[in-house]
């Protein structure tokens, strides 16, 4: 049975999470654009197309990895956390991506999962520029993943991208 609970953001250093400018998702070995197989049910030409299409083609998860992080106020409590960096090969900048991450028992069958929102760029209704995702540049993200899965669990993840907002 597969567990959806609302996800606990994990705390990331500030400077991880900053864009890094000219860089391209192609360049990462073994990973490119992903596909999205609903896009072929949907309408040519309407909004729900053009995020799926985008997704398939300019999107991508790379880097992804479960490491200990530490929460908390003090930062003490030593936790398991999902890690990686979301890119966006496209020219469009975006102000919200979301992912899905599957986490994954040994024998690659998903024991649970979660979506997580590692670029928001709106603030009170208003568009926070600096927290756009910008063409050709891609964010790291961390996640706490400790209330997802047991103690003993040592598999794997699978994590794409599900959804995002175009900003103008």
């Amino acid at each position: 049975m597969i567990k959806r609970l609302s996800p606990i953001l994990f705390i990331v250093l500030l400077a991880a999470c900053q864009p890094k400018e000219g860089a391209k998702p192609a360049d990462s070995a073994g990973a490119g654009p992903q596909s999205s197989p609903s896009a072929e049910s949907r309408p040519a030409g309407s909004a729900e197309a053009e995020v799926a299409n985008y997704i398939r083609t300019h999107m991508m998860v790379k880097e992804v990895r479960i490491g200990e992080g530490r929460q908390g106020a003090d930062g003490g409590e030593t936790i398991r956390a999902l890690y990686g960096v979301v890119a966006n090969g496209g020219t469009r900048d975006l102000k919200k991506v979301v992912i899905q991450a599957d986490l994954l028992d040994a024998n690659g069958k998903p024991v649970a999962a979660a979506e997580f929102v590692p670029v928001i760029a709106t603030r009170d209704g208003a568009v926070d520029e600096a927290g756009l995702l910008k063409g050709h540049s891609e964010r790291a993200f961390g996640y706490s993943i400790e209330h997802l899965v047991p103690k003993e669990w040592k598999g794997t993840a699978r994590v794409i991208v599900t959804g995002l907002e175009f900003h103008g």
